[in-house]
């Protein structure tokens, strides 16, 4: 499947890589896979006679993969548009937004059984839902460097 995926990679590079390296991170149901292919090659036809409709299919079927790797590894939230540089409060100075201070910014809200960075996507396993459910609440649409923060919680 992932050559199969590469090669419709032109339709949406960024989604693409970022769901490319979440499967190389996380394991995904075969049965999953096995359901995809047909939905693959139905997008690469597509694309040969309608460009923008299989740019639009390709970015869902995109979001249901990682959806489905989420769900299936146990992680209950999705923090989106996380910028490569934010400014520091104190220093007013441009720093690069890294594993570290990401990791333990979460600390904060609760207990951080793992998470995964992934090109300006984060995704988090807190031990209880109750913490994704109220870390959505206090950071969904917060500001971040110049990018506006956006939350999802993973049911």
């Amino acid at each position: 499947m992932d050559t199969f995926i590469f090669s419709l990679r032109y339709l949406a590079p960024l989604a693409h890589d970022r769901i490319s390296d979440l499967l190389k991170k996380e394991s995904c149901d075969p049965s999953f896979i096995i359901k995809a292919v047909p939905v693959l090659q139905m997008i690469h036809t597509l694309a040969q006679f309608n460009p923008i409709g299989a740019i639009k299919k390709f970015t869902m079927f995109l979001t249901s993969v990682e959806k489905h790797v989420m769900t299936h590894n146990g992680f209950n939230m999705i923090i989106r548009n996380v910028p490569r540089f934010a400014e520091m409060r104190e220093s007013k100075q441009a720093v690069a937004v890294k594993y570290a201070h990401i990791r333990d910014t979460l600390r904060e809200f609760g207990y951080l059984v793992t998470f995964h960075m992934i090109r300006g996507t984060v995704y988090v396993k807190f031990a209880e839902k109750d913490t994704a459910s109220r870390t959505h609440g206090l950071i969904n649409n917060m500001q971040m460097g110049t990018n506006i923060i956006k939350t999802e919680i993973i049911v």
